[in-house]
């Protein structure tokens, strides 16, 4: 199965659409014309994704016009609306034919083929949600894919254009019905592919009325159904999501014949859920969910010492994880709106969820903004820590603005074992900076492209501090290149640390060493570092094409040092694991060294944890060349064996006794 599957299946899980439907089920095959028999006449086929009263705002911004995008058509195959059609890359051709469970086909299914955006992790998800909107036949605004729909004519079979050598999603759409899609790709310029058919099974509905204390509807409620079992992504929708129109209406389709969890939320009223809310196939569809006005959260900002804060602006946001509509509800559950407190330091939020948890943020200007987790309540206080304020200026060795420099205070904690993080801030264009900081001690650092500078010893920071002018010392540049084993260029490289080596390290702050990074990101063609004060460096860092030797290199002031760093030959282990019968085996196992390592590579380790699975090959990589022992990673554990690896890759089969 392509890998794109389960990210468009994640996605098609993630919402639905919208679709009106007449209210009693019809006996025997479907088809369209029948199902939609009672709404002919007020249902336009290009809009879907709409009520016949009135239509449901897109939980993405403002409906399509579909106006100029293609006339919605009767008959049977011709172009019955394209969004975006000049994105349509449509190069190749494709051909469905929709039929029903019993195998005949379906006249005026809606069919659509849909190009699939670039995806790459979480970023791809969240730009494939319009998709399943546009699947679905809700209206939405995109300009990231183009769709094009057509009806299946008498036969079932719907021919529609399709973009080439990228992937595309071709689906059917009916209303009480399943939706039903297939993933396509790699088409090439003029190809006429048939993918076949496209089954569609029948689907239930359900009408839900919102409406208030008093039975006035509540518009644009947001309203998810999830199914208790969690669904199965290959038949059907395991969450499905829109919002109530004008009417306070919200209409499902496409629900599996099964019992679901249903969820209603409106900023301003409660949050409202019901389980099981059961899909039957003789079910009347209906229900009413009221919704009360919601909770009061509200108290008093103190500074550090018990007083009013006045002017303090305050932040509720409700925390994620707390509801299922997180994700889907385009900000329903964002910030609300921020307050600021009055002269008695006061702040009150009205129509919180009083089943939620928020994270209050009192965020004062200046000084440090403090934090509390509370459920809407009255009478909370939140107290602001004491600040620290150190201000100053970089310069350069000539006096000029470091304009744009960053300058870090890591606080020096002593014995306490506790991990703490630089503070950093950025020089404006008169290379002035304010810090906002916990009282304490501290160390600093200042870096900028034309040098470095930093304190050495730390410094108790406490009320205001003027630091003065910090002046830059004369930095250089350094140019590393990278070449595997083989001596080809290679940019798979991950950057570590950089540090000094030299006598400079005894004064070097810590701030400093972590605010050291490449200047040009994560490019390694080559791997560039500037500002570095003249002294002897040494840069740890990783690499996939080999093994990562420690890199030392010089840098003197305004010149620029160019380093090749070669990586060395590493061994590629696969190991296969089995029982003594024969039968596979998995579990956790350790790869120990036998002596001591290479001293070029003494940096890297030199015992490697595996985690085996029954049935699947193990891959170990990185290893530095030599003899080791294979052993179980338990107490008491059993040696499985000595290995001795040269570079390459080995493979070998592991019985491991009973």
């Amino acid at each position: 199965m392509p890998r794109i599957w389960l990210p468009i299946l994640l996605i098609l899980a993630v919402g639905a659409g919208v679709v009106f439907w007449p209210t009693e089920q019809p006996e025997g095959p479907l088809t369209a014309s029948a199902a939609a028999a009672e709404d002919e006449e007020e249902r336009d086929f290009a809009e879907v994704g709409e009520l016949p009263q009135d239509p449901l705002p897109s939980p993405l911004g403002a409906p399509l016009d579909l106006s100029g995008g293609g006339a919605a058509q009767r008959e049977g195959g011709d172009v019955l609306a394209t969004r975006d059609p000049d994105e349509v890359d449509a190069e190749a051709t494709v051909t469905v034919r929709v039929i029903n469970q019993d195998g005949a086909p379906i006249e005026g299914a809606t069919v659509g083929v849909l190009q699939v955006p670039d995806m790459e992790g979480e970023a791809g998800l969240r730009s494939l949600q319009p998709v399943l909107f546009a699947v679905q036949g809700a209206p939405v605004e995109n300009k990231d894919f183009a769709i094009t729909e057509v009806l299946s004519d008498l036969e079932g079979r719907a021919s529609l254009p399709a973009p080439s050598e990228v992937q595309f999603v071709v689906y059917a759409r009916l209303p009480r019905h399943l939706i039903s899609f297939k993933l396509g790709e790699g088409l090439s310029d003029g190809e006429q592919h048939d993918l076949g058919d496209l089954r569609v099974a029948p689907g239930g509905y359900l009408e839900v009325d919102v409406v208030d204390d008093y039975g006035a509807p509540i518009e644009d409620a947001a309203v998810v159904m999830v199914l208790n079992n969690g669904g199965n992504f290959a038949e059907e929708l395991p969450i499905q999501f829109l919002r109530t129109n004008a009417a306070g209406r919200a209409v499902f389709e496409h629900l599996s014949f099964k019992d679901y969890k249903l969820e209603v939320a409106k900023r301003g009223y409660q949050h409202y859920r019901e389980e099981p809310v059961s899909i039957t196939e003789r079910g009347d569809g209906r229900m009413e969910v009221s919704l009360s006005r919601g909770a009061a959260l509200a108290g008093t900002v103190v500074d550090a010492w018990g007083q009013a804060a006045e002017g303090v602006v305050v932040t509720a946001r409700a925390r994620r994880g707390e509801f299922r509509l997180e994700g889907l509800t385009d900000g329903l559950l964002g910030p609300a709106a921020p307050v600021v407190t009055d002269a008695a330091g006061q702040f009150r939020f009205e129509g919180m969820f009083a089943d939620a948890e928020y994270d209050l943020r009192a965020n004062p200007d200046p000084g440090l903004s403090a934090f509390a987790r509370e459920r809407p309540a009255e009478g909370i206080t939140i107290s602001l820590p004491e600040t620290a304020f150190a201000s100053g200026r970089v310069i350069d060795a000539n006096g000029k603005p470091a304009v744009n420099a960053q300058v870090s205070f890591l606080q020096d904690v002593g014995n306490e074992r506790r991990r703490v993080r630089p503070r950093s801030v950025r020089t404006n264009d008169d290379g002035a900076f304010l810090a906002e900081l916990t009282p304490g001690l501290y160390e600093w650092s200042a870096r900028h492209a034309r040098g470095e500078v930093y304190s050495t010893n730390a410094m108790d920071l406490r009320g205001e501090v003027l630091l003065g002018d910090l002046q830059l010392m004369p930095g250089g540049r350094a140019e590393l290149r990278f070449f595997d084993a083989a001596g080809e260029r290679t940019t798979q490289v991950s950057f570590y640390s950089l540090r000094r080596v030299d006598g400079g390290q005894e004064v070097e702050p810590a701030s400093l060493i972590r605010d050291r990074r490449p200047s040009n990101g994560r490019e390694t063609n080559p791997m560039r570092f500037d500002g570095l004060a003249p002294g002897t460096y040494a840069m740890r860092f990783g690499s996939s094409a080999g093994l990562a030797p420690v890199a030392r290199f010089d840098v003197r002031a305004d010149q620029t040092t160019e380093v090749e760093v070669q990586l060395g030959a590493a061994a590629t282990v696969v190991l296969e694991f089995a029982r003594a019968d024969g039968s596979p085996a998995g579990g956790r196992f350790r790869l120990d060294r036998v002596g001591p390592m290479p001293p070029e590579w003494t940096h890297l380790r030199d015992d490697h944890r595996i985690r085996a699975r029954e049935g699947r090959d193990t891959t170990v990589s990185g290893i530095v060349p030599g003899s080791y022992i294979l052993r179980e990673d338990r107490r008491g554990g059993a040696e499985l064996g000595e290995f001795s690896f040269g570079p390459g890759e080995h493979r070998h089969r592991v019985v491991i006794p009973n």
